[in-house]
């Protein structure tokens, strides 16, 4: 089982409920923060950064004239510029509906707006994942977390959300692996890297880690 940001929160909580431990688990920069930062009440820096993150989101423009128009505007700008060239494109061709009748503009399936609103969860109280975490290492459950630096002050997704201490909250049988030069979108930037974990979490023998 494999996720990546609030996916590796999900793959973290349906893994604790799950009657029988997982073979492997792979979280990718996974939005699980130091308990210190949940709220309420959360802290001035933690109200700053879901702030920003909120505006940042409701500005995109979801509106293109077609996937190749969306390829064009984002492949240049900053996170977008950064990523592989393949998923960006997979991102565009995938990640859009298209327009209901002619004239109408192609529309990101995921509206900023929804997703502008999912962030400022992720730092309340109910987001702790903490008792889900103690199943896991209580069960010995194996773990492995890729995930990228955490900056102080950094801008949105420049830095990691997860807490630097997860491995040791998930016990003996987690793998910590910290990717020093990568912002929060490591398989959008490093799909190999991505992709050969994955494989040797399904096929240890081939694997080249």
């Amino acid at each position: 089982l494999a996720g990546h940001s609030m996916g590796g929160w999900v793959c973290t909580v349906a893994a604790a409920l799950s009657p029988v431990p997982f073979p492997a688990l792979l979280l990718i920069d996974p939005v699980i923060q130091p308990v210190e930062r949940y709220g309420p009440p959360l802290t001035p820096e933690a109200q700053d950064a879901a702030k920003l993150v909120r505006q940042m989101t409701e500005r995109r423009k979801d509106a293109f004239e077609s996937p190749s128009d969306m390829f064009e505007r984002f492949k240049g700008r900053p996170p977008y510029a950064s990523w592989h060239p393949q998923v960006l494109r997979d991102y565009c061709n995938y990640g859009l509906s298209a327009p209901s009748s002619a004239g109408c503009p192609w529309r990101l399936l995921c509206r900023p707006a929804v997703e502008a609103a999912m962030y400022p969860a992720g730092s309340r109280q109910e987001a702790d994942a903490s008792y889900e975490l103690s199943v896991l290492a209580q069960r010995q459950q194996p773990v492995t977390i890729l995930r990228a630096p955490f900056v102080r002050g950094a801008r949105p997704f420049t830095s990691s959300p997860t807490d630097p201490t997860l491995s040791v909250r998930l016990g003996p049988q987690a793998v910590d692996v910290l990717m020093k030069d990568a912002d929060h979108f490591i398989p959008m930037t490093d799909p190999k890297i991505v992709a050969q974990h994955l494989q040797g979490l399904v096929f240890p023998a081939r694997s080249s880690l």
